[in-house]
Order: structure tokens, then sequence, then C-alpha cells
């Protein structure tokens, strides 16, 4: 067992559990700690720190891991020690800042295209160097839908020229747009102030929908 200290860019749904991700202090490199079950997601009391409180985005935590567990469409996986606190070690600071502004990408291409979403097979055959981006989404705008009777909401913004429409997986933020109605919302429906620098945290889920790796907004930062 290691401890890996880590900013967190993102604490995100994963069916009833969380996807974690976050920058790492040391390298600078993105890292996803998973747990050992098959889709990798972190249950509530394995990221509950050791202060009491649940890990919150841009909080700088120590984390117990063991090996990595790189996959063709998540190559940061690291596997989590489920029987150590993770433990919390302050909020982030200017520097913790800039050190995840560094990660921020131009585009157009998202994970290696402008599609939404990668196939499973065409990953395996050539796996994404990085699953995980920050965005500046600044000018983007909020779509509430439906889609066979289930409530939908999406991000919808312009990276270098190329739209994009990802489907937003941050609880607080997903939670916000749910109560909305049905059409396109301005950042401020969901409580983001205009005129606020936003970074997203875009990622590349699970192989769903008959082997499709879709894109998702993660996590939206005002940092």
């Amino acid at each position: 067992m290691r401890w890996v200290e880590m900013i967190c860019c993102a604490r995100s749904m994963k069916h009833s559990n969380y996807c974690v991700a976050g920058v790492r202090t040391d390298s600078g490199e993105w890292i996803r700690p998973v747990s050992a079950a098959a889709d990798g997601a972190v249950r509530v009391r394995d990221c509950q720190l050791d202060n009491g409180l649940p890990i919150q985005k841009l909080d700088v935590v120590r984390v117990p891991v063991g090996p990595p567990a790189p996959r063709p469409h998540q190559p940061e996986n690291v596997v989590i020690i489920d029987d150590h606190e993770w433990q919390f070690v302050r909020r982030a600071g200017e520097r913790d800042v800039e050190m995840v502004r560094a990660k921020l990408e131009c585009g157009p291409a998202l994970f290696g295209d402008t599609e939404r979403y990668r196939l499973a097979t065409d990953l395996e055959a050539s796996p994404v160097a990085s699953s995980l981006g920050l965005l500046d989404v600044s000018e983007a705008e909020v779509e509430r839908w439906q889609y066979e009777g289930r409530p939908r909401v999406s991000l919808a913004f312009w990276l270098a020229g190329t739209y994009y429409e990802l489907g937003l997986t941050d609880p607080e933020y997903r939670h916000a747009g749910l109560q909305l109605d049905i059409g396109t919302h301005r950042m401020s429906a969901i409580g983001i102030e205009a005129a606020t620098q936003v970074l997203a945290l875009a990622s590349i889920a699970e192989p769903f929908d008959g082997g499709k790796c879709y894109k998702v907004i993660a996590s939206l930062l005002r940092a």
C-alpha cells in the first residue's frame, strides 16, 4: 500500500455510488481512484474522510492505493485500499488551483475525436492517453430534456469551434438541472452566476449501450 495526495476535481454520480478523480500534487498527473468492483465505483463510505466529512471538490486528500489498474478507456485508474480512511489535508489553495488550471485543454478534439462517445472496441485497439480533461465552459448552456420518459441534464458548449452536448453527472448541478423545465437554460439557472469562469472536468464513462463509452461532464468547478 502507498498513499497518494491529490486535489479532488470530481465526485460525480456513478449508479448509486461515486466516481472520484483529481490531480496528483507530486506529479501534476490525473488520477482516478477506483474500487475493485466491476464498474470501479467508489462507495460513499470509501471516500469518507478522517475529519468525518465526505470528500468535496477542491479538497486536497491523501488516498490509500494499491497497484495501478489502467483500462483502455480509463488509463488513470488506481485501485483503492478500502480498509483505510482517506485523509483530509487542506482545502485547495492558490498553488493547488494553478496546478489544476494547468490541465486546461483547448480542443477541438476531446479524447481523440469530436464525437459524443468512443467505441469500447476502438479503445481496446488504441487506448486513449487520458480519459480526463479540463475545459473552460464559461459560456455553456444547460439542456434539460427527456429520453424514453427519463429526465436528462446536459451541458452544451463550444470547444475551439466544435459543438458538444454532454451529460452532466456532477451531483450538485445535475440535481439543480433536474428542477428546470424542459428546454435550454443559462448557467445561472443551476446556481452559477453570470461572468463567472467555469471549468468542467470531462471524463470517459464505462461502456454502455452496446459498448459506447460516452463522454460526460463529471464536475463543474468555479476555481
